[in-house]
């Protein structure tokens, strides 16, 4: 499917020959964080939707607005363009038992745990599919590599969840990932999910006093090194 280009620009406020094959995509970051990176004098665009978009030295930013939903809305866009690999990276909460705040971890696959329906209704299917990260882009980095959780709402981040998500091997709990691996792999766009550990939902929660993100300087530092592993696989 073709989309038009007043959709296109609804979502990107730009043209589609201006993505390149290289997307970093995050809700985390702004254009301000990964301009000097990125070899770039142009200013980031705002679309009508919220998401803000800055093209670099061989790779094209956007932030995208955070929630379980909103990266993996771009991915038909982006089949239209010369979009080929996405970086994703995004905040997590982790599970697993080597694994501290301000950790930096890698997605090797992304999973649904539940849908808002299922939520509301307490009722959490097992058949959710596991979706892999391209393995080119996974043999790239060299960070702590494994299983993520998506859910949809923050508010279904129950304890009983992270318990049983822990039990089951997953590293970390988030909200965007799922929905991107999947939109991606239906598209053909190889991704990868970069995370910043940001609370420990067990025993440090994102709103706790300990937790770093309330921390901005150390949060500022962390991200500095995830976007360096980032242009570390991209090779800028």
């Amino acid at each position: 499917m073709v989309y038009p280009i007043p959709m296109f620009q609804s979502f990107l406020n730009t043209e589609p020959n201006e993505i390149k094959e290289w997307v970093i995509l995050s809700p985390i970051i702004s254009p301000s964080d990964i301009k000097s990176s990125l070899v770039t004098d142009e200013t980031a665009s705002k679309s009508s939707l919220g998401y803000l978009v800055l093209n670099g030295k061989g790779a094209t930013f956007i932030k995208c607005p955070r929630g379980s939903n909103w990266a993996a809305e771009i991915v038909p866009l982006l089949k239209e363009t010369a979009c080929k690999k996405v970086l994703f990276l995004g905040a997590i909460g982790g599970l697993a038992d080597n694994v501290k705040i301000g950790d930096l971890i890698a997605g090797a696959s992304a999973q649904n745990v539940c849908s808002i329906s299922e939520w509301l209704m307490c009722s959490i299917k097992s058949e959710n599919k596991e979706v892999p990260a391209s393995l080119s882009l996974l043999k790239k980095t060299s960070l702590t590599k494994g299983k993520v959780a998506s859910v949809p709402l923050l508010f279904s981040e129950t304890k009983s969840l992270v318990e049983k998500l822990k039990e089951s091997g997953c590293m970390g709990i988030e909200m965007e990932s799922a929905p991107l691996y999947l939109a991606c792999e239906r598209h053909g766009i190889e991704v990868l999910g970069l995370y910043l550990v940001t609370d420990l939902p067990l025993t440090h929660t994102f709103y706790s006093d300990a937790c770093l993100i309330n921390d901005k300087t150390v949060l500022k530092e962390k991200l500095k090194l995830l976007i360096k592993n980032t242009l570390n696989i991209i090779g800028a």
